[in-house]
This record gives structure tokens, sequence and C-alpha cells, in this order.
């Protein structure tokens, strides 16, 4: 979990080496990240679905019901 907190010096080639659909969930509350940084961090690298949540704190996002809206809707829509 800790190395998740500092990515590899070289993050945009391992952002564009993925090949996997890639779901990021953030709450706009989120007290250990910069939720709104997410999107132009990795959409220029890696296609991916980024959903910041209002009102939601970092751990409230594991609690929280649309959370799981948007896991089911993500996976329900991979083809």
């Amino acid at each position: 979990m800790m190395m998740s907190y500092n990515p590899r010096p070289d993050l945009p080639r391992d952002l564009t080496a993925m090949r996997a659909p890639l779901l990021v969930l953030a709450g706009d509350r989120d007290e250990s990240f910069y939720a709104e940084r997410y999107a132009p961090t990795i959409a220029p690298h890696a296609k991916a679905t980024i959903t910041v949540l209002p009102d939601v704190t970092h751990l409230g996002l594991v609690v929280n019901r649309r959370t799981a809206e948007e896991i089911d809707a993500w996976l329900g829509a991979l083809p």
C-alpha cells in the first residue's frame, strides 16, 4: 500500500504501458490525495474512467453507496 503513495519515477511510461481497463474513483474531500489532479495526470497517458465523487472522503469512498454503483456501471459497460 505504501508504494502507491509514491509512484515510480517514470509514471507516464507506466500509465502508457497499461492495457487493461482502468477505473479511478476518488472523493472530492479526500484528505490524503488531490482528487482533482487524477484526470490531468492519468488521462494523457492511459485510457481511464476517472470519477470524483462529491462529499466523499478518502476512507468514505469504501463505504459510500455511490462507489459500488460506479463500479457496477463501469463493469457492466466493459466489452
